[in-house]
């Protein structure tokens, strides 16, 4: 039978059959070896040792969940750790809502994991302090008149910024 003559199917399901037998006599592929080492973006809002002594445990269990060590990598503001995870200095971090946005649009990042706390809910929750003497109370903070300011922290960071 000539297959140059034979009916179109015939012909392509010769030349599947035919794929099919070579990429069996290929090597199968081998899967890169794991890093020796992950780096993990750190927001630093104290001292080093301070954050190692916070983090640390975190660290170490991620290290020894997945068989890789985990090193830490300490920025002062998010906008530094996006960038280090853009330039590969960095593997993977730990990321507010705004910042983990910039990081998937800039870096390349994908979001794998969020926390919960163990009974289930999740969110931020945060106090106020205020000088016992400066006269502001809870309902001069609700009535949002425009008359106070707040601010500090990273001005990537969605819990560290209040604005009028």
């Amino acid at each position: 039978m000539k297959l140059r003559y034979a009916d179109p199917m015939i012909r392509r399901l010769s030349l599947i059959l035919a794929l099919v037998a070579l990429s069996a006599c290929s090597k199968p592929a081998t899967a890169p070896p794991p890093p020796a080492a992950l780096s993990f973006s750190i927001v630093s809002t104290e001292g080093k040792q301070t954050q190692m002594q916070e983090w640390g445990p975190f660290l170490k269990d991620m290290s020894a969940a997945i068989g890789v060590e985990v090193k830490p990598f300490f920025g002062t503001t998010y906008s530094a750790l996006v960038e280090a995870l853009r330039f590969k200095q960095t593997d993977l971090g730990w990321f507010t809502n705004q910042s983990g946005l910039e990081a998937v649009r800039r870096a390349g990042g994908e979001v794998f994991a969020r926390t919960t706390h163990p009974d289930g809910p999740d969110g931020y929750q945060g106090i106020i302090i205020v000088r016992k003497d400066s006269g502001i109370t809870l309902a001069r903070l609700l009535k949002c008149d425009q008359t106070l300011d707040f601010g500090m922290g990273d001005a990537k960071s969605t819990s560290a910024r209040w604005r009028r």
